[in-house]
C-alpha cells in the first residue's frame, strides 16, 4: 500500500510540474522581453518534469518507492511555491513587460525577483538530487 501511495505522489508531482511549465511558457510569451529568471524557471521545471517521469517509470518497473517522504515533500513544496509565484506574476504580467521600460524590470526585481531566485536555487538542488538518484539506479 505504501508503494502505491509513493508512486501516486510522484505522478501528482509530474502533473504539477507539467502544469507549471505550461503556465510559465504562456507567461513568457505574454511578457515581451521576459526576465531571464522566468526563462530559467521554465527550463528547470521542464527538466524536473522529465526527471520525475523517468523516476515514475523506474518505480513502476521496480514496484518500489525510490524517493523518501521527505524528498517528495520538498519537491511538492518547491513546485507549489513556483506555481504560486508564476500565477502571481501572471496576474500582474503587464507591469513587468519591457514595454514599460526599466521601471518594469526594477519592479520585477524588487517584488518577485528575489522569491524567484530562491525557488530556482531549490530547483537546482532537487535536479541534482534526482539526477544523481537516476544515475545510481542505472548502474
Amino acid at each position: 500500500m505504501e508503494v502505491v501511495g509513493g508512486v501516486a505522489s510522484i505522478v501528482n508531482l509530474v502533473h504539477l510540474a507539467a502544469a507549471i511549465s505550461t503556465v510559465t511558457a504562456r507567461l513568457i510569451k505574454r511578457i515581451h522581453g521576459a526576465p531571464a529568471e522566468l526563462k530559467a524557471l521554465e527550463f528547470h521545471i521542464q527538466f524536473i518534469h522529465t526527471l520525475l517521469e523517468e523516476l515514475t517509470e523506474l518505480e513502476e518497473r521496480l514496484n518500489t518507492s525510490l524517493l523518501t517522504a521527505r524528498v517528495r515533500s520538498l519537491l511538492r513544496h518547491t513546485l507549489e511555491s513556483a506555481e504560486g509565484l508564476v500565477k502571481k506574476v501572471d496576474r500582474t504580467a503587464e507591469k513587468y513587460s519591457s514595454e514599460n521600460g526599466i521601471r518594469g524590470r526594477i519592479r520585477f526585481g524588487l517584488f518577485d525577483g528575489v522569491a524567484l531566485q530562491e525557488i530556482l536555487n531549490q530547483l537546482r538542488f532537487l535536479e541534482n538530487h534526482l539526477g544523481l538518484l537516476l544515475q545510481l539506479l542505472s548502474l
